[in-house]
């Protein structure tokens, strides 16, 4: 009788703790805007400067996804309008960073590799934006370590627009 009752009450509010608890982690690990600049200077410069920036902190790149030309060329069979004139997504590792991170959590693994983007829009074809976005990490000292790899990423970000 009352018991189970009690149980089954507890049970609820638990389980509305978790959905609710789940649900604070995901706005929070999705929900961080991306830090944005912009330059006027050519995108191939740009593009060579945050290469540079990059390797100058000691970080390898895995890959540059073309993310620009892949639009471009799959946009027509798929029905869409350009948006992009141009788009490259830098992605590299730091060894210091990810393994704070996967230390603080290891959940924090789906975080790597970090990623900048360059592109041009098709409405503001004087301008090259250069954007990545910073993680928000679990775990208990998930804060502090968000905070270093920002303060690394934005200074490859300054660094690639610096004149």
């Amino acid at each position: 009788g009352e018991n189970n009752m009690k149980n089954r009450r507890n049970g609820i509010y638990r389980g509305a703790c978790i959905i609710f608890g789940w649900l604070l982690w995901l706005t929070s690990a999705y929900g961080q805007e991306p830090v944005i600049y912009s330059t006027q200077e050519p995108y191939e410069q740009v593009k060579e400067n945050l290469e540079f920036a990059i390797t100058n902190q000691g970080l390898l790149i895995r890959g540059i996804m073309k993310i620009g030309e892949m639009l471009d060329n799959t946009r027509k069979d798929l029905g869409y309008e350009p948006v992009l004139l141009r788009g490259d997504a830098f992605d590299f590792c730091s060894a210091q960073h990810t393994y704070a991170m996967i230390a603080a959590d290891p959940r924090n693994i789906v975080n790597c590799p970090f990623t900048v983007v360059v592109y041009v829009t098709l409405e503001q074809p004087e301008l090259v934006y250069l954007a990545y976005r910073v993680p928000q990490l679990l775990g208990s000292n998930g804060a502090q370590v968000s905070a270093a790899i920002a303060e690394m990423l934005d200074t490859i970000a300054r660094d690639t627009i610096a004149e």
